[in-house]
């Protein structure tokens, strides 16, 4: 399959929200309609499955993904490390008790929004995978008058426990063909 890059107007560059710089690539037209795609945790921008993209170019809209800090070509906030396992961070949280982070959801939320200002941008349509979807539903809530529309894959609203998904659900889509699972970004 050839790139996408190399089929459609890309055009990448860096995003900042204080220290922070993002890496971001834009793709189709300028003027079409734009959908910010958020991945979650460690996972860099070209892991929104270019299927996926060209189904979104192909739909008329223009496509902007980028990595979030700590990851892919983002800034590295070195040395900033939550204190205590993850374990332990997650019975505080189970608690109430909070935990020391180097960042939060709201963060990465305003992550999204500087890279929404920079592109200038008045409204967005937005859609987060995994954590993505946490930091989806934080940019949506606080900022509704800059959204037309939320899509939340495969994500939880960060409420501890939540439901799961039946195991019936995920076989049926772990058993899809490969091609189908890799556009809905699921291998």
């Amino acid at each position: 399959m050839v790139p996408l890059s190399s089929e459609v107007p890309t055009r990448s560059g860096i995003a900042r929200n204080g220290d922070v710089e993002l890496f971001y690539e834009d793709l189709g037209n300028p003027g079409d309609p734009a959908v910010i795609l958020v991945m979650g945790v460690a996972a860099q921008l070209p892991m929104w499955p270019d299927g996926f993209c060209r189904q979104l170019l192909d739909q008329g809209y223009r496509v902007i993904r980028f990595d979030n800090r700590d990851c892919g070509l983002s800034t590295k906030l070195d040395g900033q490390k939550a204190p205590g396992s993850v374990q332990r961070r997650v019975v505080r949280y189970a608690l109430g008790m909070g935990s020391k982070v180097p960042y939060t959801l709201i963060d990465m939320a305003e992550d999204v929004r500087s890279l929404v200002d920079h592109l200038g941008l008045e409204k967005v349509h937005i859609a987060g995978a995994s954590m993505g979807g946490m930091i989806v539903q934080v940019f949506a809530g606080t900022y509704p008058e800059r959204v037309h529309s939320v899509g939340i894959i495969y994500s939880a609203t960060g409420r501890l426990f939540s439901r799961l998904p039946s195991w019936e659900l995920i076989k049926t889509a772990l058993n899809a063909p490969r091609e189908e699972r890799h556009c809905r970004g699921m291998a």
